[in-house]
């Protein structure tokens, strides 16, 4: 007796999903090949091909691909994938990608509404920074839940999310000549190799350093989340490098006067060409409109509550005892 051939229609949000599977490729070998399958077998497809066809296509057996198809025919998309059925995404954002909801829909309306204010004063666009405060501080939600370690290295070493950030390693750690420590950047900005110093107290310092050293070759950061505003804490270290290069260098030589909204606003020229390569950039403008937003936020910020959050996880000893060789 033939078996019944079923046909795959999928929708926008099941291939959005799919095609994330096969691209991101962090599922199982069965998981991201039963995706691939369904792909391969959508109505929309441009070539048709036979479960034979198929098969030899994607290295499989023609079993498998009628028991994918049948699957998804009678138990949906996440039944066809997993051996456990779950929800894998709740919807797909403005830029085509599917996202996984962990509020309820009145919390997702309140939390729209608050970007829909006006803005504070001295901001130009609402960030997801500023937004996730304000969900806090108005009990929409309790808290938002993100690693205390990666906001401290971001803070004190400005590396970019999915460039820089997703590769870094324990063994990128370096100490550099006029002491302190950095982190290596091998092919970042422009694909230049570049050393990102690390600013901060000698408490954050020793933090990182102690990260590093645990890490070895691993990565420092294998899964972000999605939702870190990496550009809001990179020009917090952007703020922290210039005045650390100001008070190293207290006499201004050349300056930079601001236009615009920020008219009147002078910096160290030299300053903001230092925080500009220690960023991984070659020009001043991109950090004076992209990045120095901060200046005065970072040369007052503390980070004691999110020290607290993280030294219990390194034990009680002295700071300087983590940075001494």
């Amino acid at each position: 007796m033939a078996k019944t051939k079923y046909y795959i229609e999928l929708d926008d949000f099941e291939r959005a999903v799919l095609t994330r599977i096969v691209c991101e490729q962090k599922e199982s070998e069965r998981t991201i090949m039963r995706a691939k399958i369904l792909l391969m077998s959508d109505v929309t497809q441009p070539e048709k091909l036979s479960i034979k066809k198929l098969a030899e296509v994607l290295g499989t057996t023609d079993t498998t691909i009628q028991t994918v198809r049948t699957e998804y025919a009678k138990k949906g998309l996440e039944g066809a994938i997993f051996r456990k059925p779950r929800t894998i995404y709740d919807g797909i954002s403005d830029r085509g990608k599917p996202y996984k909801r962990r509020i309820d829909d009145e919390a997702v309306r309140k939390i729209r509404r608050i970007a829909e204010r006006k803005l504070p004063d001295g901001h130009k666009k609402w960030s997801i920074r500023m937004i996730s405060n304000a969900a806090v501080e108005e009990g929409i939600v309790e808290h938002i839940s993100l690693d205390p370690h990666l906001i401290l290295f971001c803070v004190c070493v400005g590396h970019r999310k999915y460039k820089e950030l997703r590769f870094v390693r324990g063994s990128h750690l370096t100490k550099l000549r006029k002491g302190g420590y950095g982190i290596c950047v091998p092919k970042g900005k422009g694909g230049r190799n570049r050393v990102a110093r690390i600013i901060g107290t000698e408490e954050e310092t020793a933090i990182i350093v102690e990260m590093c050293r645990k890490a070895g070759e691993e990565l420092l950061f294998p899964k972000l989340p999605s939702g870190l505003d990496v550009h809001a804490l990179r020009a917090l270290y952007a703020g922290r490098t210039y005045w650390d290069y100001v008070r190293h260098h207290p006499e201004t030589k050349e300056t930079y006067a601001f236009r615009g909204a920020r008219t009147g606003l002078v910096c160290d020229r030299n300053a903001m060409r230092f925080t500009s390569r220690q960023l991984g950039h070659n020009r001043i403008l991109v950090i004076a409109t992209s990045y120095l937003w901060t200046l005065e936020e970072a040369k007052s910020l503390d980070l004691r509550e999110l020290i607290a959050a993280v030294r219990p996880m390194h034990g009680s000893g002295p700071a300087e005892t983590a940075i001494m060789e």
